[in-house]
Order: C-alpha cells, then sequence, then structure tokens
C-alpha cells in the first residue's frame, strides 16, 4: 500500500498544492530546511530523526486488540519500525518522542496509548490515520493516565492530580470536575449543614500547546474517586497529516466515578503540525462526566466527538454534571443531594486543540470538539527552521 500517495491524492483532491514550498522533505539540502523537516516542530528537537528511519504502520488483526503505545516504557507494542527515547519538553517536564519514517493507523484499529508521560510522534514522511488513537482505557479509566494526570489511587478525600485537578468533597457534596482550556465543573451541594462540595479545577495551559501537557484529574470523596484528565499527543510530520473520514484522535477526559460523586477528568491536548493537514474525521478533547452520588452511577469519559459525556445517574444519588464538548468548554455542575450518599461530581472541562500548517489553514470538514469558534481549539502556522 502506498500510505504516502492516498494522502497526498486526497488533500490535492481539495485543492491543496501537493508540493512541498521548501524542497523535497527527504532532501537535506533542501534550501531552508532543518534535516527532513521545513520548519521546526514545536516542544522537540528534530534531531530525532537523524540516522536511519522506518515506517510505523499499525495494521491487520494481531493489532486489532493490542495495539499500544506506552510512554513510561518507551514502548510501542504490536507494530515494528519506531525508534522511541525520552526527551525533554521546554518547562522541563518529560515526553515520549517516537522518529518515524512514515506514520499510519488503517482501519479498524485503535491504538491506546497509557502513561504518565505525553506522546509526540515525529514523521519524516505522510501521516494517516484511518482508525483511532486513544488515551481512554474503557476498563482501568480511573487509574489510567494516557500523558494526563491522575494514576494515583486513595480512599482519602483528595483533589485530582494535575495543575487544574479538581477539588475534594469532605462533606456530602460531590467533588469537582478537572480543568484544563476550560474549567472544571463543581461538585452538586450536600444536605444542610454539610461542608461544601469540591470547586471545579481552573485553567492552564496555552493555545499553542507549548508546552505539551495532558488534563487535570478530577477530585474525589470517600470511594467516589475522579476520573483521570484526558492523554496529551504531538504528531508532526515534514510532509502532510491526513485524518480520514472515521478515523479519530481521542484525547478526553475519564469519567469519574460513581459511589460517591467523583469529578470528571478535564480534556487533554491535540498538536497536529504539517505543511499540509485534512482533517476529514474527528479530533476530541472532551471533558469526562461526573459519578453519580449514589451507590452506581460512573460518569460517561469523554466522547470521540461533538457529545457531551454525560454524568452518571442512580436511582438512589444526585447526577453528575456533564462533561464539556463542542462550544461548551467548562464542565457542569453536578446535581444536588437528594438522598443516596452525595451529591453530583462535577464534570470536567475541555482541554486543547491546535491545528499548525505551512499557511494557516486546514481542511477541516470533519468534528474538533472543543469546537473551533470556542477558544480551545485553534489553526496556526508551522515555525520557520
Amino acid at each position: 500500500m502506498t500510505h504516502g500517495t492516498t494522502i497526498l491524492g486526497k488533500i490535492a483532491a481539495l485543492g491543496l498544492a501537493a508540493s512541498i514550498a521548501c524542497g523535497d522533505p527527504w532532501d537535506d539540502g533542501a534550501a531552508g530546511c532543518w534535516g527532513a523537516f521545513c520548519y521546526a516542530p514545536s516542544n522537540v528537537d528534530p534531531d530525532v530523526l537523524d540516522g536511519t528511519l522506518s515506517d510505523l504502520i499499525f495494521e491487520g488483526s494481531a493489532c486489532a486488540s493490542a495495539a499500544r503505545i506506552d510512554t513510561d516504557d518507551c514502548r510501542v507494542d504490536c507494530a515494528a519500525g519506531a525508534r522511541c527515547e525520552i526527551d525533554l519538553l521546554p518547562d522541563g517536564g518529560e515526553v515520549a518522542v517516537l522518529a518515524v519514517a512514515r506514520f499510519a493507523v488503517l482501519d479498524d484499529i485503535d491504538v491506546e496509548i497509557v502513561g504518565a508521560r505525553p506522546l509526540a510522534v515525529l514523521a519524516a514522511g505522510e501521516v494517516e490515520i484511518r482508525g483511532s488513537i486513544s488515551a481512554i482505557d474503557p476498563i482501568f479509566h480511573f487509574n489510567g493516565c494516557g500523558g494526563g494526570y491522575g494514576c494515583g489511587f486513595t480512599t482519602e478525600p483528595v483533589s485530582g492530580d494535575g495543575p487544574g485537578g479538581g477539588g475534594a468533597s469532605y462533606g456530602s457534596g460531590g467533588a469537582g470536575g478537572g480543568g484544563h482550556c476550560g474549567a472544571g465543573g463543581a461538585g452538586g451541594n450536600g444536605t444542610d449543614g454539610s461542608l461544601s462540595p469540591g470547586e471545579g479545577g481552573g485553567t492552564y495551559g496555552h493555545a499553542s500547546i507549548v508546552p505539551l501537557a495532558g488534563g487535570s484529574a478530577g477530585g474525589k470523596r470517600s470511594l467516589g474517586t475522579g476520573g483521570a484528565g484526558g492523554g496529551a499527543i504531538q504528531i508532526s510530520s515534514a510532509v502532510a497529516i491526513s485524518i480520514a473520514e472515521g478515523g479519530s484522535i481521542n484525547m478526553s477526559g475519564h469519567g469519574g466515578k460513581g459511589n460517591a460523586g467523583g469529578g470528571g477528568g478535564a480534556g487533554g491536548a491535540i498538536l497536529l503540525e504539517a505543511p499540509q493537514v485534512l482533517v476529514a474525521g474527528a479530533l476530541a478533547a472532551n471533558g469526562g462526566g461526573g459519578g453519580s452520588g449514589g451507590l452506581f452511577g460512573d460518569g460517561m469519559p469523554g466522547q470521540d466527538g461533538a457529545e457531551p459525556a454525560a454524568g452518571g445517574v442512580s436511582a438512589d444519588g444526585a447526577s453528575g454534571g456533564d462533561g464539556a464538548y463542542g462550544g461548551a468548554i467548562a464542565g457542569a455542575k453536578g446535581g444536588a443531594f437528594a438522598g443516596g450518599i452525595s451529591g453530583g461530581g462535577g464534570g470536567g472541562g475541555g482541554g486543547w486543540i491546535r491545528i499548525n500548517t505551512a499557511d494557516g489553514n486546514a481542511q477541516v470538514q470533519g468534528v474538533v470538539s472543543p469546537s473551533l469558534a470556542s477558544g480551545c481549539a485553534s489553526v496556526g502556522e508551522i515555525a520557520a527552521p
């Protein structure tokens, strides 16, 4: 399969020039180019591409249930071809960097990102996403990070991990949702005379997504564990990036646990940069739903489109607040105590999305959530080398 032809053909069909203004991206001598890159990628040094590079293609039945990138171990499961190393971000934090020739996730493949570090993929060639990339573990989504915050577990009330961690609840109110670009929702009110519910987490970060960082976790009350923040991924290609129709990148926050109103995790971060970028599928950094204040009712994880992650619902307690999505960048407040154990957990706030191209324009035909009109998603220009 000729992945580069497929991607550039799609982009050219939409009216974008298929040529790269600064010359052949494989020519280290091209005028104005820095190695394979004719621009300076954000957050990481393109010198990581020095040496032999191989394609990293997730495909086939072996990858259908085992495709994983672990940023703790700097390891890729199921597909060979990546060179992985740990580098420093501009703020001194660490990032796992995959250096590849071409990068593709083909149909029906879901690549799961786990680990506490954010992930950067530097590709000297084209990038095509026809399957999905996510950082939401559907089973252990309260402890998994995927490059966000919120890996720890405790039975004590604590605020969520991260700069925008949701507040803990020490009374019968719900815990607060985590914040990132958008603020987390406050926990629902408790019974009369109870201590205040957890506050929603505050905002942080920048539209440029420099440095690269995930979303913050929701707060917790007793067993009501907060959802982990969404992961953070950067994909920088020297040539082009295509998110095909049906393809998706989901760095949304995780849902808060029911059984005492855990706060939802905030959306993480997605940074795409290449001379040409096509988004016909979905990019999502939505907030997770808050957990219910009853015995059951976990909040939904952030969705991979422009729909809210519903707060948890139970027959014996308050409902959790919905997570941020679309133009609604703040998480919703949890429902007030109405029997059961506590008020509902607040929903997680929205994360950041950024697309950088050669001319500051991207072909966006699919879904971007938070939306481009929200202030949490934007399009800019790649930086000169």
